[in-house]
Protein backbone atom coordinates (compact mmCIF):
# COMPACT_ATOMS: atom_id res chain seq x y z
CA UNK A 1 0.00 0.00 0.00
CA UNK A 2 1.55 3.36 -0.96
CA UNK A 3 2.51 5.72 1.83
CA UNK A 4 0.25 8.70 2.40
CA UNK A 5 1.36 12.13 3.52
CA UNK A 6 -0.45 13.85 6.36
CA UNK A 7 -0.58 17.62 6.01
CA UNK A 8 0.22 19.31 9.29
CA UNK A 9 1.56 22.59 10.58
CA UNK A 10 1.24 26.17 9.41
CA UNK A 11 2.08 26.84 5.77
CA UNK A 12 2.46 30.14 3.96
CA UNK A 13 3.50 30.82 0.38
CA UNK A 14 5.48 33.85 -0.82
CA UNK A 15 5.74 34.27 -4.58
CA UNK A 16 5.95 36.67 -7.49
CA UNK A 17 4.64 36.89 -11.07
CA UNK A 18 4.58 33.38 -12.59
CA UNK A 19 5.17 31.81 -9.19
CA UNK A 20 2.19 33.75 -7.85
CA UNK A 21 0.03 32.40 -10.68
CA UNK A 22 0.90 28.86 -9.64
CA UNK A 23 0.49 29.63 -5.93
CA UNK A 24 -3.01 31.08 -6.13
CA UNK A 25 -4.10 28.18 -8.35
CA UNK A 26 -2.77 25.80 -5.71
CA UNK A 27 -4.52 27.68 -2.91
CA UNK A 28 -7.80 27.62 -4.81
CA UNK A 29 -7.54 23.86 -5.37
CA UNK A 30 -6.26 23.00 -1.88
CA UNK A 31 -7.57 25.70 0.48
CA UNK A 32 -7.00 23.56 3.56
CA UNK A 33 -3.28 23.31 2.87
CA UNK A 34 -2.37 26.99 2.94
CA UNK A 35 -2.72 29.39 5.88
CA UNK A 36 -1.56 32.53 4.13
CA UNK A 37 -0.52 33.90 0.73
CA UNK A 38 1.91 36.74 0.07
CA UNK A 39 2.31 37.98 -3.50
CA UNK A 40 4.36 40.57 -5.33
CA UNK A 41 3.00 41.89 -8.67
CA UNK A 42 0.56 39.10 -9.41
CA UNK A 43 -0.99 38.18 -12.77
CA UNK A 44 -4.64 37.23 -12.34
CA UNK A 45 -7.79 36.98 -14.43
CA UNK A 46 -9.10 40.39 -13.36
CA UNK A 47 -6.49 42.13 -15.53
CA UNK A 48 -8.36 40.82 -18.57
CA UNK A 49 -7.91 42.59 -21.90
CA UNK A 50 -6.09 45.56 -20.38
CA UNK A 51 -2.76 43.85 -20.92
CA UNK A 52 -3.26 44.11 -24.69
CA UNK A 53 -4.50 47.71 -24.71
CA UNK A 54 -2.84 49.80 -27.46
CA UNK A 55 -0.74 51.74 -24.96
CA UNK A 56 0.57 48.44 -23.56
CA UNK A 57 1.34 46.81 -26.89
CA UNK A 58 5.11 47.31 -26.74
CA UNK A 59 5.22 45.74 -23.28
CA UNK A 60 3.87 42.30 -24.23
CA UNK A 61 6.03 41.51 -27.28
CA UNK A 62 8.19 39.00 -25.37
CA UNK A 63 5.23 36.70 -24.65
CA UNK A 64 4.81 35.93 -28.34
CA UNK A 65 8.55 35.94 -28.98
CA UNK A 66 9.19 33.29 -26.32
CA UNK A 67 6.79 30.94 -28.10
CA UNK A 68 8.79 30.93 -31.33
CA UNK A 69 10.56 27.60 -31.89
CA UNK A 70 13.84 29.38 -32.61
CA UNK A 71 13.72 31.91 -29.74
CA UNK A 72 15.84 29.94 -27.26
CA UNK A 73 18.38 29.05 -29.94
CA UNK A 74 18.71 32.69 -30.96
CA UNK A 75 19.00 34.14 -27.46
CA UNK A 76 21.22 31.29 -26.25
CA UNK A 77 23.64 31.47 -29.17
CA UNK A 78 26.34 33.10 -27.02
CA UNK A 79 27.04 34.53 -23.58
CA UNK A 80 26.72 38.00 -25.03
CA UNK A 81 23.27 37.46 -26.56
CA UNK A 82 21.95 36.07 -23.27
CA UNK A 83 23.55 38.98 -21.40
CA UNK A 84 22.08 41.63 -23.71
CA UNK A 85 18.61 40.07 -23.60
CA UNK A 86 18.43 39.64 -19.82
CA UNK A 87 20.09 42.95 -18.94
CA UNK A 88 17.61 44.92 -21.00
CA UNK A 89 14.53 43.04 -19.80
CA UNK A 90 15.54 43.24 -16.13
CA UNK A 91 16.53 46.91 -16.33
CA UNK A 92 13.28 47.88 -18.05
CA UNK A 93 10.98 45.94 -15.75
CA UNK A 94 12.77 47.15 -12.64
CA UNK A 95 12.66 50.75 -13.85
CA UNK A 96 16.28 50.91 -12.61
CA UNK A 97 18.96 50.25 -15.24
CA UNK A 98 21.56 49.14 -12.70
CA UNK A 99 19.70 47.19 -10.03
CA UNK A 100 20.74 43.78 -11.41
CA UNK A 101 24.31 44.69 -12.36
CA UNK A 102 25.94 42.81 -9.47
CA UNK A 103 24.02 39.59 -10.14
CA UNK A 104 23.58 39.67 -13.90
CA UNK A 105 26.28 37.07 -14.56
CA UNK A 106 24.51 34.60 -12.25
CA UNK A 107 21.43 34.94 -14.45
CA UNK A 108 23.52 34.55 -17.61
CA UNK A 109 25.28 31.44 -16.33
CA UNK A 110 21.97 29.89 -15.28
CA UNK A 111 20.23 30.44 -18.60
CA UNK A 112 23.22 29.14 -20.53
CA UNK A 113 22.76 25.73 -18.92
CA UNK A 114 21.27 23.17 -21.33
CA UNK A 115 17.50 23.45 -21.56
CA UNK A 116 17.09 26.36 -19.16
CA UNK A 117 16.11 28.99 -21.70
CA UNK A 118 13.78 26.64 -23.54
CA UNK A 119 12.29 25.45 -20.27
CA UNK A 120 11.48 29.00 -19.27
CA UNK A 121 10.09 29.87 -22.68
CA UNK A 122 7.88 26.75 -22.64
CA UNK A 123 5.80 28.35 -19.90
CA UNK A 124 4.51 30.96 -22.33
CA UNK A 125 3.38 28.33 -24.83
CA UNK A 126 1.70 26.26 -22.13
CA UNK A 127 -0.08 29.25 -20.60
CA UNK A 128 -1.05 30.85 -23.93
CA UNK A 129 -4.58 29.37 -24.26
CA UNK A 130 -5.58 30.61 -20.80
CA UNK A 131 -3.97 34.00 -21.43
CA UNK A 132 -6.01 34.37 -24.62
CA UNK A 133 -9.18 33.40 -22.80
CA UNK A 134 -8.49 36.04 -20.12
CA UNK A 135 -7.84 38.68 -22.79
CA UNK A 136 -11.12 37.82 -24.51
CA UNK A 137 -13.07 37.74 -21.27
CA UNK A 138 -13.75 34.05 -21.81
CA UNK A 139 -11.77 32.59 -18.93
CA UNK A 140 -13.89 30.20 -16.84
CA UNK A 141 -15.08 31.76 -13.59
CA UNK A 142 -13.19 30.78 -10.48
CA UNK A 143 -14.26 30.94 -6.84
CA UNK A 144 -12.81 33.65 -4.66
CA UNK A 145 -9.91 32.60 -2.43
CA UNK A 146 -10.73 33.02 1.27
CA UNK A 147 -7.18 32.37 2.49
CA UNK A 148 -5.66 35.54 4.01
CA UNK A 149 -3.76 37.19 1.18
CA UNK A 150 -1.27 40.05 1.16
CA UNK A 151 -0.26 41.75 -2.11
CA UNK A 152 2.49 44.33 -2.48
CA UNK A 153 2.70 45.77 -5.99
CA UNK A 154 5.46 47.98 -7.38
CA UNK A 155 4.00 51.37 -8.25
CA UNK A 156 6.50 51.84 -11.09
CA UNK A 157 5.82 48.49 -12.79
CA UNK A 158 5.77 49.10 -16.58
CA UNK A 159 3.89 45.95 -17.66
CA UNK A 160 1.80 44.56 -14.78
CA UNK A 161 0.68 48.07 -13.94
CA UNK A 162 -0.37 48.77 -10.37
CA UNK A 163 -3.80 50.00 -11.53
CA UNK A 164 -4.52 46.44 -12.65
CA UNK A 165 -4.83 45.54 -8.97
CA UNK A 166 -8.28 47.16 -8.84
CA UNK A 167 -10.14 43.84 -9.13
CA UNK A 168 -8.04 41.80 -6.69
CA UNK A 169 -10.77 41.88 -4.05
CA UNK A 170 -13.07 40.02 -6.46
CA UNK A 171 -10.64 37.09 -6.44
CA UNK A 172 -9.28 37.28 -2.88
CA UNK A 173 -11.92 37.87 -0.24
CA UNK A 174 -9.47 38.42 2.64
CA UNK A 175 -7.07 40.88 1.03
CA UNK A 176 -4.37 43.22 2.31
CA UNK A 177 -3.14 45.32 -0.63
CA UNK A 178 -0.66 48.18 -0.89
CA UNK A 179 1.23 49.75 -3.80
CA UNK A 180 4.96 50.06 -3.22
CA UNK A 181 6.60 53.34 -4.28
CA UNK A 182 10.08 53.37 -5.78
CA UNK A 183 9.78 49.80 -7.06
CA UNK A 184 8.96 48.23 -10.40
CA UNK A 185 8.39 44.60 -11.22
CA UNK A 186 10.88 43.24 -8.68
CA UNK A 187 9.73 44.70 -5.35
CA UNK A 188 11.48 42.02 -3.32
CA UNK A 189 14.74 42.67 -5.17
CA UNK A 190 14.61 46.45 -5.29
CA UNK A 191 13.38 46.91 -1.72
CA UNK A 192 14.53 43.78 0.16
CA UNK A 193 14.38 45.19 3.71
CA UNK A 194 10.87 46.52 3.17
CA UNK A 195 9.79 43.21 1.64
CA UNK A 196 11.20 41.20 4.53
CA UNK A 197 9.41 43.38 7.07
CA UNK A 198 6.10 43.14 5.22
CA UNK A 199 6.33 39.35 4.92
CA UNK A 200 7.15 38.96 8.61
CA UNK A 201 4.38 41.32 9.66
CA UNK A 202 1.76 39.63 7.53
CA UNK A 203 2.46 36.07 8.60
CA UNK A 204 3.04 37.16 12.17
CA UNK A 205 -0.45 38.66 12.24
CA UNK A 206 -2.27 35.50 11.15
Amino acid sequence: MPARCTWAGEVGIVSHDIGATIAHSFARQFPDRVDGLFFFNIPYAGIGARQIAPENFNEIWYQGFHQQKWAAELIGSSCETVRIYLKNLLAHWAQDPNVFDDDLEVWVDNFLQPGNLQGGFNWYAAFHPLRLAMMKGEAPPVPSIDTPTCVRWGADEPFLKVEYADKLDEYFSNLDFKPVPNAGHFVHYQRPSYSEQEIKHFFGSL
